[in-house]
């Protein structure tokens, strides 16, 4: 500990033998050397006690404390200690000052709160014996699964502590208070035996009881209550950065977003409610009328079906005819001047991708851009030391900087991303994945775009697509999946100013206003889709550009699986964070942007729980007509059937028909013809959401990590890609199998 102890000492009053008793502090902390204070408050001193004070004054060191700020005269005196180590006494419970020097030798060891065990109370009165074990046996074993004594008379902690904490140390439950919320808190609590000198000061039955009632009142608001969220101490902020503890666990998230914007808690108790009320309704509906409630409800996701089809239709539409992207021609890019170019942050967040490294370097040297306006941080997890150690080896460009992020949870992109944003010296940024290959003229078109537009546009995002599309059967999908959603429907969107879920990679921002949103959401596992609907409540624009980057097609099926259920668990997470204020989406009464949120959001996660089940009865009905068939129409009245008969025939037709004008669009003619089979592709959708949801209840925040590299295992070299190059222009890329990441 550091050589200097304050201690406070309380319930002093007229109690006799004060003076002896602060003589033998005295004598035993001059004795270990340790510089002290013994501070006292003047309302809590007797007279009598207050005229020994000025008598023994000149041999030690007092503090009478005659001010009070706080709500209790304690929390004053505890605050006003000037060193960082407190021990907080209560004189009237006659306990030998000979354990401090047991608290001090755990504190040395690094005990942040100490808490004496009276053992074998001594009170004269059976009934104050067993009273005091009642107490420790029901309220704190039982109640709190902790071993302290809750009428323990010296207590050890940090002036940290009790200005972080909102603590109240009058009341008689303090120990068991100081105790619960400092291991929440994350601080090392240790308990230390003492013998008691005296007798406890016999109480009196209304005592007992206003103890009692004290304790049941606490235990049952602790035991019911949300956990707290608590924030940093500032001083431990300034060395480790903004962050909280959280039930003891620690998390540093280098972002000061309120946790009300945060995924951190996924549903608040008032969804919660919501969502137990609807289900509670449902069943209980089920069990009065269950026929007459499945009508209704298998009504409403028809209803739902047409509203998703509807919107899809409008905004291909609109993708065409508005044809909303911005775009840079190659004239606009050559008469630039290097001069004229902003300084450009890249960054890459890297999580155990060595082997991917190399690549990442070649396809950043080769971006047209002047290099010496380039700041590329490579943002590389403090325990993955094989990725540093492999970083440091490689020759870098000077230009390029290993950043390390300090070990914390969340173990996420969006905290390392945020981290990395205290270091960006550009005026623009752009976050790129390590298996990306952005198009060389890229930065170049992102700056002239954003000079094209207005200032209320801070992110410009690139399209992405896919290297190795003719992989197998998977890639081919996935191609027209990306193909449909980044060439099609995000223009539509653009079209109509609605928001935006920004793609993982390729998002360009303007930094002064990236740092007003306070960046990324750290425990959302999809924080681009939130930061871009998070832009758009507070009325920012996302705007497309003719540019793709291109990454890597995931061709392994569990391996999709996991990556698939990861991005509808964060689509859920935003789903349930922005709706907790939906009203702030509605910025004018002719830009109802909280509509167009559950339709991009909401029906597509929804959608993908709801699919089976229609799928399942659909077949059913054709495959056992006979024996089921009259029960399933039973169920679709006639305005419901024909709205049915509709999106089931129609309806997955254009659906179909989207994924192949995005293929067409991106000249995949080859792969048009497998997109019949997409239907089984919907099929693993609906797996990964199950999944999803079960880790949205136990492992909300865990970061599942997506395997790279896969169609390089078998092969030295492969050609990448046939439209890497800029203005639709064709190329062929060899990279080795050394380059791309197989971990």
């Amino acid at each position: 500990m550091k050589n200097a102890l304050s201690i406070v000492i309380a319930s002093v009053r007229n109690e006799e033998g004060f003076d002896k008793y602060v003589k033998k502090i005295s004598k035993i902390l001059i004795k270990r050397e340790i510089n002290y204070e013994i501070i006292v408050h003047k309302q809590d001193v007797g007279e009598k006690n207050l005229n020994r004070i000025k008598e023994i004054n000149k041999n030690i060191h007092f503090r009478v404390i005659t001010e009070n700020k706080e709500k209790d005269y304690l929390l004053y005196s505890l605050k006003s200690a000037k060193n960082e180590d407190i021990i907080l006494i209560d004189f009237e419970r006659n306990f030998d000052p000979e354990i401090i020097p047991l608290i001090i030798n755990l504190r040395e060891k690094g005990a942040e709160i100490v808490i004496t065990d009276g053992v074998g109370y001594r009170d004269k009165s059976i009934i104050n014996r067993y009273y005091c074990k009642f107490i420790k046996l029901f309220y704190v074993k039982l109640g709190h699964n902790l071993d302290i004594d809750p009428f323990s008379g010296i207590r050890f902690f940090t002036k940290e502590i009790i200005e972080r904490l909102e603590l109240n140390p009058k009341e008689k439950f303090f120990n068991l208070q100081l105790a619960i919320e400092g291991i929440n808190a994350g601080y090392n609590l240790k308990v230390v035996e003492n013998k008691i000198k005296g007798p406890i000061k016999k109480g009196r039955s209304w005592e007992w009881a206003q103890t009692i009632k004290k304790f049941s009142k606490f235990s049952f608001v602790n035991l019911f209550s949300p956990s707290k969220i608590i924030p940093f101490h500032r001083k431990v902020q300034k060395d480790k950065g903004i962050g909280f503890h959280y039930k003891g666990m620690e998390f540093i998230l280098h972002t000061d977003l309120p946790n009300r914007e945060s995924a951190f808690i996924s549903a608040l108790l008032p969804q919660r409610l919501l969502i137990l009320s609807i289900f509670l309704l449902l069943i209980t509906t089920l069990i009065c009328d269950w026929h007459t409630t499945l009508t209704y409800v298998i009504g409403s996701i028809t209803v739902f079906y047409f509203a998703d089809l509807f919107f899809g239709i409008f905004l291909i539409v609109r993708s065409f005819i508005k044809n909303p992207e911005i775009k840079i021609t190659r004239n606009e890019i050559e008469s630039i001047k290097n001069k004229d170019l902003p300084k450009y942050t890249v960054f890459c967040p890297l999580y155990k991708e060595w082997q991917v490294l190399r690549q990442f370097v070649n396809a950043i040297s080769k971006l047209d851009y002047p290099k010496n306006k380039l700041q590329v941080l490579l943002l590389l997890e403090e325990n993955d030391e094989r990725t540093i150690e492999k970083a440091k080896n490689i020759n870098l460009p000077k230009y390029f900087k290993i950043v390390v992020v300090p070990h914390s949870q969340p173990k996420t992109k969006p905290k390392a991303l945020n981290y990395g944003l205290g270091f960006a010296k550009g005026e623009y940024a752009v976050i790129y994945d390590a298996e990306d290959i952005p198009e060389k003229d890229q930065l170049k078109k992102a700056f002239l775009a954003f000079n094209k537009i207005d200032k209320e546009t801070i992110c410009v995002q690139a399209k992405l697509n896919y290297y190795n599309p003719n992989q197998n059967l998977l890639t081919k999908l996935f191609t027209a999946e990306y193909s449909l959603w980044f060439d099609l429907t995000l223009t539509g969107l653009q079209s109509i100013d609605a928001p935006i879920p920004l793609g993982g990679t390729s998002n360009h921002f303007r930094v002064t206003e990236l740092k007003k949103l306070k960046g990324w959401d750290p425990f959302n596992v999809t924080e681009d889709c939130d930061l871009g609907i998070r832009l758009a409540k507070r009325g920012y624009k996302t705007k497309i550009i003719n540019s793709t980057t291109y990454e890597e097609a995931n061709s392994n099926l569990l391996n999709w699986i996991r990556q698939r259920s990861r991005w509808i668990k964060g689509y859920i997470q935003t789903y349930f964070v922005h709706m907790r204020k939906p009203g702030e989406f509605i910025a004018t009464l002719k830009k109802p942007d909280v509509l167009t949120f559950q339709l991009i959001v909401g029906t597509k996660v929804l959608s993908v729980f709801i699919n089976p089940f229609m799928w399942l009865t659909t077949i059913s009905y054709f495959l056992f007509r006979p024996e089921v068939g009259t029960i399933i129409e039973s169920f679709y009245p006639s305005y419901i059937l024909y709205l049915g008969v509709f999106c089931l025939i129609f309806g997955n037709f254009i659906y179909i028909y989207y994924y192949m004008i995005g293929l067409a669009k991106r000249n995949h003619f080859e792969i048009i013809k497998y997109v019949f089979l997409i239907p089984f592709y919907w099929w693993g959708m609906s797996i990964a959401a199950w999944k999803a949801l079960y880790e949205m209840v136990y492992r909300p925040h865990y970061w599942a990590k997506t395997v790279h590299g896969l169609h390089f295992e078998n092969r030295k070299k492969i050609i990448l890609s046939r439209s890497l190059g800029p203005e639709g222009k064709r190329e062929q890329i060899l990279v080795p199998k050394e380059s791309v990441s197989v971990n």
